[in-house]
C-alpha cells in the first residue's frame, strides 16, 4: 500500500466515512491495524480529492495540510443559510414578486475581486473552537452572537468565473432535496429539509441562477464562505451549492475535473 493514497469523498459522506470505505476496499492490504488519517477535510456536502496518510506518513501530516488547494464551487443565488451551504436552515429566499437576477458583468467583477489576500471569517457552522467549545455547537445553541468568531488569514490565487446558467427551481429543489438526504448522522436534515420545502414550494415554477467558479487558495479557506460573501458583494443571497476539491498542491489532484475541462466564461 502506497504511504499517501488521493481518494474521491463522496457528496454526503463524511472524511472518517470515506477512510473507513478504503479500508473496507484495501482490506486485503491496511487489515485492521494500519493507522490512517486524512490530510484536509471536507464538508459532509462537498466532494473531491482526499489525502490519506498511511502508517508512518501520518508523521509529515502538516505538510500536507499546509498544500495549497484547487476547488470547482457552484453558487445558487437567490438563497442563503446558516452553513452558507445546502446543509443549512435557510435565513434568505426568493418570492415571486422579489426574485433577484444575476448581472454577468457585475459577476466577473465580483468573482475576479477575490484574489489576494484577506481575513476571512470562521463560518458559524464550523469546528473552530471558540472558550473550549466548537463554533457549530455555539450556533447550535442559538448562542453565536454571545462570542466573537474569529479570523484567520486566507489567499486566494485564482478565482475564476467558468459558467453561470438557469434552473428551474423544480428540477433544483429535486437535487437538494437528494443531497440533504444523502448525508449521515445527526446535521438536522429533517429540520432543513422542511425549511426548504417550504420555501421553494410555491416557486416550483419560477428559475433561478447558478454560477460555477473555479478557486485556488491557500489551505484553510472556507469556500462556502466565499459563495457567501459572493452574495453579499453583490446584494443577492446566496450559498454553496455544490464544492469539489480538484487538486491538492501540485501533485494530488482529480485529473477529470480539472479547471482546463470546463469552459471559462470570457
Amino acid at each position: 500500500m502506497e504511504k499517501v493514497v488521493v481518494m474521491y469523498k463522496k457528496r454526503g459522506e463524511t472524511p472518517r466515512e470515506a477512510l473507513e470505505r478504503l479500508r473496507e476496499e484495501k482490506k486485503d492490504e491496511l487489515g485492521d491495524e494500519t493507522p490512517l488519517t486524512y490530510a484536509g477535510r471536507l464538508d459532509p456536502l462537498a466532494e473531491g480529492a482526499l489525502i490519506v496518510l498511511v502508517g508512518d506518513e501520518i508523521k509529515n501530516k502538516k505538510r500536507y495540510l499546509d498544500m495549497e488547494k484547487e476547488y470547482r464551487c457552484e453558487v445558487l443565488f437567490g438563497f442563503s443559510s446558516d452553513t452558507y451551504d445546502v446543509l443549512g436552515k435557510l435565513s434568505a429566499a426568493p418570492t415571486k414578486i422579489a426574485h433577484p437576477r444575476v448581472r454577468a458583468g457585475l459577476l466577473l467583477k465580483a468573482v475576479s475581486d477575490f484574489v489576494g489576500t484577506s481575513e476571512e471569517e470562521y463560518p458559524p457552522y464550523s469546528s473552530k473552537r471558540v472558550r473550549g467549545k466548537a463554533l457549530f455547537e455555539w450556533a447550535r445553541e442559538g448562542r453565536i452572537s454571545e462570542i466573537k468568531v474569529p479570523t484567520h488569514t486566507v489567499t486566494v490565487s485564482e478565482s475564476i468565473l467558468c459558467g453561470l446558467r438557469t434552473e428551474r427551481i423544480e428540477k433544483l429543489w429535486q437535487d437538494i432535496d437528494t443531497r440533504i438526504m444523502s448525508v449521515k448522522g445527526d446535521f438536522r436534515q429533517k429540520e432543513i429539509r422542511d425549511c426548504w420545502w417550504e420555501s421553494v414550494r410555491p416557486l416550483y415554477d419560477e428559475t433561478c441562477d447558478i454560477a460555477t467558479i473555479h478557486f485556488k487558495v491557500s489551505s484553510g479557506a472556507y469556500i462556502r464562505s466565499f459563495a457567501h460573501d459572493l452574495g453579499k458583494k453583490l446584494g443577492i443571497p446566496a450559498l454553496a451549492f455544490s464544492i469539489v476539491r480538484t487538486r491538492i498542491g501540485s501533485k494530488y489532484a482529480v485529473p477529470f475535473l480539472l479547471i482546463s475541462d470546463v469552459e471559462r466564461v470570457k
